[in-house]
């Protein structure tokens, strides 16, 4: 890369810029690594020179909030109009740090704001000697002196505008980094996370199926009665109801804990959000069994539905499938 190249890509990254006599700061968006970077420059000898960075959402939601709404303005009038020679620091940003920046040797960094001796505002940035803490974070060393400190003034109005490029690159970025799709998680559920919780009532749920389903054949009319039905599954056929449906797959087929022979995905009818109970063995046919659920796997893992047509029995809110139309 060329340098008048370079000096064009570093100006389209640009934020702001203060000068002072001996030293600069530029405040560059790094947003392709999520980052701010205030990077301090020792205008004498280039080589001293301090890079801080911030993540952006607390450089937005920190730093540049407290420009917005004052309080950080405020914050340095405060302090300055106590009068002391060397005024207090009013904010320090996150420490950062890296193993190799004291000629080989670990650093700590960061950089406060404060009023200006003579002016308004002042950043400074600091470099110490660190230590690795048990968290792989480079720590300042207790007591130790700055290796290097550089400070750069600039005005109330320049934190002002500062603030307000901000708030149009902060609009385009975060909105597009924090969408329902880029944090769509990858998770996909068990099904005893949502329904199986309650062992007792899934065993039942369970129990009432087989016994049910162990009282029809699936070509035949729908759960014909027999003598050693129980009362349970009695109960259970009456409140059955089947039918054929289209309906609509949005999760895989996952096992039921404890019961190898049942599988549940989730499924829509009508707009309306089911669970789809499969007794494995139930169903006759196998290979359409076996195709049905390579296609609903290969369709969720492309984060898509797969749409169906079943016979289902209906018992309150869940669905048996009984066979594919």
């Amino acid at each position: 890369m060329s340098e008048r190249t370079e000096r064009k890509t570093e100006e389209k990254n640009l934020l702001a810029a203060y000068y002072g006599k001996k030293t600069f700061v530029k405040i560059k968006q790094c947003l392709e690594i999520g980052k701010i970077q205030f990077s301090f420059v020792d205008k004498v000898n280039s080589k001293n020179h301090i890079d801080c960075y911030m993540e952006a959402e607390e450089f937005g939601a920190i730093l540049m909030a407290g420009i917005r709404n004052g309080s950080l303005i405020k914050a340095i009038m405060t302090e300055k109009a106590k009068g002391d020679q060397y005024p207090k620091a009013v904010w320090q940003s996150p420490v950062g740090g890296n193993a190799t920046g004291n000629n080989g040797k670990p650093i700590s960094r960061y950089f406060e704001i404060s009023p200006a001796s003579s002016g308004e505002v002042l950043f400074t940035a600091h470099t110490f000697p660190a230590e690795k803490n048990d968290t792989g974070a480079f720590i300042k060393v207790k007591g130790s002196s700055p290796i290097l400190s550089l400070r750069v003034p600039c005005t109330y109005n320049d934190l002002k505008i500062l603030g307000y490029k901000w708030s149009f690159l902060e609009a385009d970025y975060m909105s597009r980094k924090y969408t329902v799709e880029n944090m769509k998680s990858d998770y996909q559920p068990k099904c005893e996370d949502t329904y199986a919780s309650s062992e007792e009532n899934t065993a039942d749920d369970v129990s009432e199926v087989e016994e049910v389903t162990n009282s029809y054949a699936v070509d035949d009319v729908p759960f014909v009665g027999t003598d050693n039905v129980t009362k349970k599954s009695k109960n259970a056929v009456t409140e059955t109801k089947m039918k054929t449906i289209k309906l609509v797959a949005t999760s895989a087929l996952e096992p039921v804990k404890g019961k190898n022979n049942i599988k549940v995905c989730h499924v829509t009818d009508n707009g309306i959000e089911r669970r789809l109970i499969c007794l494995m063995d139930k169903i006759t046919d196998k290979k359409q069994l076996s195709s049905f659920e390579s296609q609903l796997t290969s369709r969720v893992s492309a984060k898509k539905t797969l749409t169906f047509t079943a016979e289902v029995a209906e018992k309150g809110d869940d669905l048996y499938l009984t066979k594919f139309a």
